[in-house]
């Protein structure tokens, strides 16, 4: 890994959230005990599975850039919520995950946003048009696999 070339590059990184044991574990200690204590809240495995996995390969990510290792990065959080690298101030990123996808957009220099949202099976598509609205009407969708 290496940092952006200059400012405004924007990198992004995709990912699996779908993780063995080892690994998640490896990810997790790089994890401070906010994030843990975080990822302890989830009421189903899976979940707190994938945000042990999505934080440790934020911090994974962010450390190549930042020039520390990944358990020694501390973030700090905006009054919106979002994360930032205090140390680091030019050093922008944003990361979206859906299921077992992640996305994490890094740059310096500009804010960035990133969003990954799973494409529903043309079934489900067609399951949920065949619904109906509280009124009445019927619910026209179709599937467009062309985005």
């Amino acid at each position: 890994m290496s940092p952006p070339a200059a400012d405004g590059e924007v990198v992004i990184w995709p990912a699996s959230l779908a993780r063995d044991l080892p690994l998640l574990e490896r990810l997790a200690a790089t994890l401070s005990r906010d994030e843990l204590t975080r990822a302890g809240r989830f009421h189903f495995p899976r979940d707190r599975s994938r945000f042990l996995a999505a934080r440790g390969f934020l911090r994974r990510i962010l450390s190549a850039y930042a020039g520390e290792t990944p358990g020694s990065l501390r973030f700090e959080y905006s009054p919106e919520g979002k994360p930032f690298l205090p140390r680091h101030p030019t050093l922008r990123f944003n990361l979206s995950h859906s299921d077992d996808r992640l996305l994490v957009g890094v740059c310096r220099g500009r804010s960035i946003g990133v969003d990954i949202e799973r494409v529903p099976t043309p079934e489900v598509v067609d399951s949920v048009s065949a619904m109906t609205d509280p009124l009445g009407h019927t619910v026209n969708l179709t599937y467009d696999a062309e985005g």
